[in-house]
């Protein structure tokens, strides 16, 4: 809450500042037959740290995609902005509820736990 949140060319920005990312790789993964049989994805990894913590993950990038540029928002007393770490497949804050994205979330929405499994700590 308070926070103003904003993408350009897909490098989130906290307040004004970009995120640290420093490369690691590449990350290759066997699509569901969901999407039309097994095949395989690639995508670049990176390491990110927002602006004002420590903690760093992992994010895969596999080019630009229309969410990779969000506008400046401002969120409220109750709101959170939530952003997946497969970016270029996520339906995460950066999208309204009827594009099937979550949209800015509240707080009355958040009724578990995020588990942090596979978070690089340095």
């Amino acid at each position: 809450p308070g926070d103003t949140f904003a993408m350009h060319g897909g490098a989130v920005s906290l307040n004004g500042e970009r995120a640290e990312q420093t490369p690691a790789g590449r990350h290759e993964w066997a699509s569901p037959a969901a999407y039309g049989g097994e095949a395989t994805q690639q995508a670049d990894r990176y390491r990110e740290r927002l602006p004002g913590t420590t903690a760093r993950y992992f994010i895969l990038d596999q080019g630009y995609t229309p969410g990779d540029d969000y506008p400046p928002v401002t969120l409220g007393e109750d709101e959170y902005f939530t952003l997946g770490d497969n970016r270029d497949n996520a339906a995460d804050s950066r999208f309204d509820p009827q594009t099937l994205g979550l949209g800015i979330v509240t707080g009355e929405q958040i009724t578990r736990r995020v588990n942090m499994v596979g978070v690089a700590r340095d």
